[in-house]
């Protein structure tokens, strides 16, 4: 039980942040392989749409571009392939070792991290088992959603991120159906200290 809270707190606090950065992740890769040759990635999505515009491309150029880039999608995903086992292959017995002994370490001081915090959280959210396992449920159907939804290659990018949009006002308004207005108002809070750190982060490096 003290994992399912731990899990249903964790889903909770990033309600807002999963599927945006499913979006965001999904719109990275798809800036990088679409007309790499005649826009660079620097105004990101606007100049892209506008581009696009400009250039009045048919539906069946659209196709044939969507083609393409899926073909070096697949090509690309390949050679990084090829890339990483040829790399390996320099190691000897030992070194892979070692590199798969550092990789755990990471991923074991990741997971303690993260599991202090979301426990860390729940105490101060004071969760209960009911509101626990409500919570849960909750995110495991918003995430098969959020998967469909990824999953849809008819759907254009701008349908997706209405779509996503849609389904992530959907997803808080359920959450807060089963919180407290004070642990509605810790959330709150908690995500605009998040969010202020993360400004501040990108301010220092730029």
């Amino acid at each position: 039980m003290k994992r399912l809270l731990t899990l249903s707190v964790a889903a909770l606090l990033l309600a807002g942040s999963s599927m945006a950065q499913d979006q965001k992740a999904g719109k990275a890769k798809k800036d990088h392989q679409s007309m790499q040759g005649m826009h660079g990635r620097k105004h990101g999505k606007k100049e892209h749409g506008k581009l696009a515009k400009d250039l009045q491309l048919t539906e069946t150029q659209k196709q044939q571009a969507k083609a393409i880039n899926q073909e070096y999608k697949e090509k690309a995903k390949a050679l990084k392939q090829e890339r990483k086992q040829r790399m390996e292959s320099l190691l000897t017995a030992e070194q892979k070792a070692k590199l798969e002994a550092a990789k755990e370490k990471r991923k074991t001081e990741a997971k303690t991290g993260k599991a202090d915090r979301m426990e860390k959280a729940k105490k101060d959210l004071d969760i209960t088992d009911a509101q626990g396992q409500q919570l849960k449920a909750i995110n495991e159907e918003f995430r098969a959603k959020a998967k469909a939804i990824r999953e849809n290659n008819s759907l254009t990018r701008e349908q997706k991120k209405e779509q996503f949009k849609t389904l992530n006002e959907q997803r808080k308004e359920r959450m807060k159906s089963v919180l407290t207005a004070e642990q509605i108002r810790k959330i709150e809070a908690r995500r605009k200290t998040n969010d202020g750190q993360r400004s501040r982060r990108g301010r220092g490096k730029a």
